[in-house]
């Protein structure tokens, strides 16, 4: 039974994430959202996240998250899809605004929609924008390139890392039988030692395959 829970609960983390990650593919599509230029989506998603952070009104939030589900629909994203995105990150904060609904009520519903309408709207522009997109717009409103570069790379690298976790947790799910406690946690530790030595030996893979490329020479030739 606790290696059933667990099994599940990896699968279920690296599904969230790869759907997170791959969200990008909609920016391909022929949408409201996708013909807009990156710095525009960039600048109309931080007015609207600030208005949702600065505005506390919790029908103003409801009113901007159905907005955000309105351009979503506009931008040919399933609003099934986009909703089951946006709701782990909600559920997350779930141990934080329960006290403060307990407390008061109109409250706890309040920072509940603060948080949805402003991971609705960040989801709506990872969906519709290229990351490439994104941090060369960013690169104009002044992100240093050697940032910028290390975002791209983070951001592809992630992936990755999620493929590896989905191929252990199926793995461990095909392979192990006993359902011992001191036995699914020492699986456990050797799951996360093995995840970490192959993100390792993959960083050290990309790092050389990089330097072998110039990337280093080509930084500082444009610096200069």
């Amino acid at each position: 039974m606790l290696e059933r829970a667990v099994n599940k609960t990896l699968l279920t983390v690296s599904s969230f994430f790869a759907d997170l990650l791959y969200a990008e593919a909609y920016s391909r599509k022929n949408g409201k959202m996708q013909n807009l230029s990156a710095e525009l989506k960039i600048i109309f998603i931080f007015l609207a996240v600030s208005a949702v952070v600065l505005l506390k009104n919790p029908f103003f939030s409801a009113a901007l998250f159905l907005l955000s589900l309105l351009l979503v629909y506009s931008s040919k994203i399933p609003i099934k899809d986009h909703i089951k995105r946006c709701a782990p990150i909600p559920a997350f904060s779930f141990v934080v605004y329960i006290p403060l609904a307990v407390e008061n009520a109109m409250l706890g519903v309040e920072f509940f929609l603060r948080i949805l309408a402003s991971v609705s709207f960040l989801l709506l522009l990872i969906s519709t924008t290229k990351i490439e997109d994104i941090v060369k717009a960013m690169e104009k409103f002044g992100m240093p390139k050697k940032f910028a570069g290390i975002v791209v790379i983070t951001y592809r690298y992630s992936s990755l890392f999620v493929r590896e976790l989905v191929k252990l947790a199926i793995a461990r799910r095909c392979r192990v039988v006993k359902n011992d406690y001191k036995f699914v946690y020492r699986t456990q530790i050797s799951a996360l030692g093995t995840l970490y030595i192959r993100a390792l030996e993959r960083g050290e893979r990309v790092y050389l395959a990089m330097k072998a490329r110039g990337y280093g020479a080509c930084c500082r030739g444009k610096e200069r």
